[in-house]
């Protein structure tokens, strides 16, 4: 099964397990103190559109959302009418069409299925595409704060990350590559950001969405050079 295909699957019940994350709403809510009246925003791994693009929508922000599943996006245009939404993989999308610069973009728990080196590319893609004073908004999670029993290998050399995190999400067995607190900071850093506001939020799913309590780390940076 395509991780296009898994999405596809799981979409219907995807939004009732995490749409409600207390953790992510705060999120939004903060990012939003820093955005200018009618910010462009680009949603990266829209999922059905809840929270995150519904939010920014009826705050009057304009929205363009991508996701690699298509039932997803389908979703995402129902919720968030308002909005505008693709079906893209973030690994070749070029940033939205008739949009020059953004005022933010949101990648919120879409990072999981990749390894250090295409996320290091991503974030100087974004950053490229960003405003100065712009945001860059990330939901993931930290080696920091995951449980023992799921670091199945060594940190890397620079101790910034780790390959091997064993996640159970939605019925499946995961193996994601995560980076440390300090190894994000450094990496925004070095793509012209400064970290404005860190967190980690517990979140536990219901029992329905078969899925691991999640220690989600999330970070608001500014674009500053």
């Amino acid at each position: 099964m395509t991780v296009a295909e898994f999405y596809d699957s799981v979409a219907a019940s995807y939004e009732a397990a995490f749409a409600h994350n207390a953790g992510l709403l705060k999120l939004v809510n903060k990012a939003m103190n820093y955005l200018p009246a009618q910010a462009h925003v680009l949603d990266i791994g829209c999922g059905t559109g809840r929270p995150v693009a519904s939010i920014l929508a009826d705050a009057g922000h304009q929205v363009v959302g991508i996701d690699i599943a298509k039932t997803m996006v389908e979703l995402s245009q129902k919720n968030v009418p308002r909005g505008r939404f693709e079906v893209a993989d973030m690994r070749n999308y070029d940033g939205p069409a008739g949009t020059e610069h953004l005022d933010a973009v949101f990648n919120i728990f879409s990072l999981f299925r990749f390894n250090r080196e295409e996320i290091e590319s991503f974030i100087k893609r974004w950053g490229s595409w960003i405003n100065i004073n712009g945001l860059l908004c990330i939901g993931t999670m930290a080696v920091d704060d995951c449980p023992p029993d799921r670091l199945l290998n060594g940190a890397d050399t620079d101790s910034l990350g780790t390959r091997e995190v064993r996640n159970y999400f939605m019925g499946q067995q995961r193996v994601h590559t995560l980076f440390t607190r300090a190894g994000w900071v450094l990496l925004l850093q070095q793509n012209g950001f400064e970290v404005v506001d860190q967190w980690m939020e517990l979140f536990v799913p219901p029992e329905c969405a078969q899925t691991d309590d999640a220690p989600f780390y999330y970070i608001i940076a500014k674009k500053v050079k």
